[in-house]
């Protein structure tokens, strides 16, 4: 396995640093930065750790502090904004590939529909369920989106009171 900015990048992660100095992350969620915090580079590699599935000990092993501290550092906005923000872009492009799939899924399912391919029980279950997540994915786009519309409008009014 290589260096972590090898690793994970692949998978949409934007990996920090591996040495001591601090690194500015926007603090804020969808967006709305607040002001900017640093997060250390035992933090980013917390966050690579937990995004990689692996419990707050294991987390804690791999950026060589206790699991006391991942769970106190899950309460500092900084740290808690980064890994949200690291999260999203993570959900952004497994949206995207159910997106790409859903296209295949449906030809699939019609292809099967038709007896042009033979119709089998599993495929015809994957299909089903990548459709059903791109769909979900599109709507869960959609609230975001309108979400932060009314946060702005919202920030917008504040400001002009």
């Amino acid at each position: 396995m290589g260096p972590p900015s090898q690793c994970y990048a692949w998978r949409g992660h934007t990996p920090a640093s591996t040495t001591s100095q601090a690194l500015p992350v926007s603090a804020g969620f969808r967006g709305a930065v607040v002001k900017r915090e640093t997060i250390t580079a035992r933090q980013a590699r917390a966050i690579m750790a937990l995004l990689d599935g692996l419990t707050q000990a294991e987390a804690g092993s791999r950026a060589s502090v206790s699991e006391r501290t991942i769970r106190a550092w899950m309460q500092v906005p900084a740290f808690a904004s980064e890994l949200a923000r690291q999260r999203g872009k993570l959900l952004s492009g497994t949206a995207t590939v159910l997106a790409v799939g859903s296209a295949q899924c449906a030809r699939d399912l019609v292809r099967m529909g038709t007896g042009a391919i033979p119709a089998s029980a599993a495929r015809t279950s994957a299909c089903v369920a990548v459709l059903s997540m791109a769909a979900k994915s599109v709507e869960l786009q959609d609230v975001l989106l309108r979400l932060d519309a009314i946060e702005n409008a919202a920030r917008e009014r504040t400001r002009t009171q």
